[in-house]
């Protein structure tokens, strides 16, 4: 089960010669602003948190998969495997594959709806050590999973209302954009178009 796909767009090679270039854009959960998914939940098991997460509880969750098909960026999956069921020993993770398993999140069950959370429990961490440390987060405290083991560094993650973050400033850039804009589902997730330099042909 995973919560994050990377698309793949090829632009160029029109005639076709092989001089054409790839763009890989990861695509997660929106965390949407105005979130088509909210709605059509016939249990309120997705909702708007008061920090701006769209929040899955997965208990709660009956598995109509309303949401999926009022998601316009394809990021709910429905989980159809019984991971954390001892009677289907098919779906257990033998050794040592059981050490991928966060101890922070519950092994879900079969039959629910299942999508990135923004690594909520990471935000709550950091949040709950800052109030026992009686101060501030501070900038960078946090991030996600996904941008903690990007390679290239790719994805970046923060408080998005606060100015002092890199998210912050990053967002202001004049590549920023969001996927499906004339939607009006003001995502979370802010993108920043690549910038190519591509040869000029036929000179010397």
């Amino acid at each position: 089960m995973a919560w994050i796909r990377i698309e793949r767009y090829f632009e160029g090679g029109e005639d076709g010669s092989a001089n054409f270039d790839t763009r890989f854009v990861p695509m997660m959960c929106q965390h949407c602003g105005n979130a088509p998914c909210e709605p059509v939940c016939p249990v309120y098991a997705t909702y708007h948190a008061p920090d701006g997460l769209n929040v899955q509880v997965y208990n709660r969750c009956v598995g109509t998969r309303y949401c999926s098909n009022n998601c316009p960026y394809k990021v709910r999956y429905f989980n159809w495997f019984g991971y954390g069921e001892p009677a289907r020993p098919q779906y257990a993770f033998p050794e040592p594959l059981n050490w991928q398993l966060n101890p922070d999140v519950t092994v879900r069950g079969k039959g629910v709806m299942e999508k990135c959370s923004f690594c909520v429990q990471r935000i709550r961490e950091a949040e709950n050590r800052a109030a026992l440390e009686k101060r501030d987060l501070k900038p960078d405290e946090f991030t996600t999973a996904c941008a903690a083991s990007c390679p290239s560094r790719a994805i970046v993650f923060g408080d998005a209302a606060n100015e002092t973050w890199t998210i912050t400033q990053l967002a202001k850039d004049a590549r920023a954009y969001h996927v499906f804009e004339e939607l009006n589902t003001y995502t979370a997730v802010v993108y920043l178009k690549k910038v190519t330099h591509p040869t000029t042909q036929g000179t010397a």
